[in-house]
């Protein structure tokens, strides 16, 4: 048998199941992980998705060292250290090919009530906390319980702030929703645009539901509402050719979002896109180590419409261009940090970028993990991974009630 739980991995959503690994249960009686027995791998019976988020136990932040959280994160995060997260709902409905939420959560989305939402906003501000950051998927699409949320947090005058930061998609947009979130405390939301081109965010799986006029709209809102904004654009989509990342990057150029950044596509494993990948011969590794957003992309598979060369020299120019060659940009920055008081940070961080982006950074591998030496040897065979499912979708009625 297993010597130890730290011969399991936990699958899918863990709350239930960690508490089990640790309450000393018989690894071979506890759903949803994966565990070592000798020399083989076995996988237990999927974990049930929690229906009733309110049956949570309340996070222990008093356990945290609330220090930590005040020196340790960037201004450009947080502007009200010390900063923690917060979590009011789960999963997501839609299928984006390049998304593993559903791999953890689900297809589907499942809320906290409102009341519990302001009960845990207000533990973490009794605590000492004054930001939360919201790791919410879709926080944003359905407009009235979101609102509900934000007026319970303004009912209970919480003075604790709040960002959105997990890139809300833009047809949720909602005049009213942005001033009921500025209301509750919240001052800075992201929108997930991804691409710059229609056509290509259909085909990953927006489905034509979110564009990009509908983005131009989403930014105007909340900036008319006094929310600061942020834009996440994405290169190397499964669509994706030279022409539609040169359309990424002009119209991230002309977004008036305050902060936009770009990433290029990792295939997570259990992903359409990375099933996809796989089934053509076209993943380069199964060392999950380097499924890292910060790590060499090219070392993980070979895209099928561009080289690696093309990716990479459009991801460095790309923020030279959205940002340093930008006067558009440039003069908006230098009037918010007026107005802000921000303007001597702003210029800090815009002369450390610059280097930042002309130098190159350290492996992944670099960095320090815990008890590497005992999941490090987990060796992956190719052929025996299977094509990825995740549980089906609740019916609309049960989503959004």
């Amino acid at each position: 048998m297993a010597e130890s739980a730290l011969d399991a991995v936990v699958a899918g959503e863990g709350d239930r199941t960690i508490v089990e690994i640790l309450a000393g249960h018989q690894l071979a009686e506890i759903d949803g992980i994966y565990w070592r027995d000798g020399d083989d791998i076995i996988a237990n019976s999927p974990r049930a998705l929690i229906p009733n988020l309110d049956d949570l136990a309340m996070p222990a932040w008093d356990l945290y060292p609330i220090d930590e959280y005040r020196s340790r994160v960037t201004k450009i995060i947080t502007k009200y250290p010390p900063l923690n997260t917060i979590e009011f709902s789960r999963g997501c409905v839609f299928k984006c090919d390049f998304c593993g939420s559903k791999n953890t959560m689900g297809l589907g989305y499942r809320k906290k009530s409102p009341e519990r939402c302001a009960e845990e906003m207000a533990i973490l501000e009794s605590l000492g906390y004054r930001e939360a950051l919201l790791t919410d998927d879709i926080f944003t699409s359905d407009n009235n319980w979101a609102i509900r949320v934000c007026e319970e947090i303004s009912r209970r005058d919480l003075k604790i702030k709040w960002t959105c930061t997990n890139g809300i998609r833009v047809d949720s947009a909602n005049d009213k929703l942005f001033k009921a979130m500025k209301s509750a405390g919240c001052y800075r939301v992201h929108f997930g645009f991804e691409s710059g081109n229609d056509e290509v965010l259909k085909q990953f799986g927006k489905g034509g539901k979110a564009t990009l006029q509908q983005g131009v709209e989403a930014v105007r809102l909340a900036r008319q509402a006094g929310l600061e904004t942020w834009g996440m654009f994405m290169l190397g989509l499964s669509a994706d050719t030279e022409q539609t990342m040169q359309d990424t990057i002009r119209y991230a150029r002309r977004a008036p979002v305050d902060v936009k950044k770009l990433g290029i596509t990792v295939p997570f494993p259990g992903t359409p896109m990375f099933n996809d990948l796989r089934l053509a011969g076209r993943m380069k590794t199964y060392d999950w180590d380097d499924y890292n957003v910060y790590n060499e992309t090219s070392s993980i598979f070979d895209h099928p419409n561009l080289s690696w060369d093309i990716i990479q020299k459009y991801y460095k120019d790309a923020y030279m261009d959205i940002y340093y060659k930008n006067p558009a940009y440039i003069l908006r920055r230098l009037w918010r940090g007026i107005r802000t008081g921000e303007m001597f940070l702003d210029m800090y961080y815009a002369v450390k970028f610059y280097f930042l982006l002309n130098k190159k950074t350290n492996s992944v591998h670099e960095e320090k993990y815990g008890y590497r030496e005992q999941w490090q040897p987990l060796s992956v065979d190719p052929e025996s991974i299977g094509v990825y499912e995740p549980p089906k979708a609740r019916k609309t009625a049960e989503v959004f009630q």
